[in-house]
């Protein structure tokens, strides 16, 4: 998580950077984390995402790097994990060709006097 965190820190300040801050007036902040969050909803329900985003993320950076840090770990926790079953699955039960002469007719039979199984270990043949 520590890892989804930072990368999440990083991006937020790059793409905070990169915004085009010119000429954007903002609201001050009002040091309650609510009363932010529902200013920033509101200019993005209003149709303002860029300078919501600005005022959010310049008033909570932290609180949103880790809420974004643990969403995008388990994100990727998810599928990762999604990945890795259906690898196993495939490993573990391989599909079945019905083309290509391996049916259960195409196997070659064992005969009464032939063994199939392990040599035994004494020696001895029967």
């Amino acid at each position: 998580m520590l890892r989804a965190t930072v990368l999440v820190f990083l991006a937020g300040w790059v793409t905070w950077f990169l915004t085009d801050k010119a000429g954007l007036v903002l609201p001050r902040e009002s040091g309650s984390l609510l009363q932010d969050f529902q200013t920033g909803f509101d200019m993005l329900r209003a149709g303002f995402p860029v300078p919501a985003f600005v005022f959010t993320w310049h008033a909570h950076y932290l609180v949103l790097s880790l809420l974004g840090g643990l969403a995008l770990s388990l994100l990727t926790g998810a599928i990762t994990d999604a990945a890795g079953r259906r690898r196993l699955r495939s490993l573990m039960f391989p599909e079945r060709r019905s083309a290509g002469g391996t049916d259960a007719g195409d196997r070659p039979q064992a005969t009464p006097g032939s063994s199939t199984g392990p040599a035994p270990r004494d020696g001895s043949s029967d």
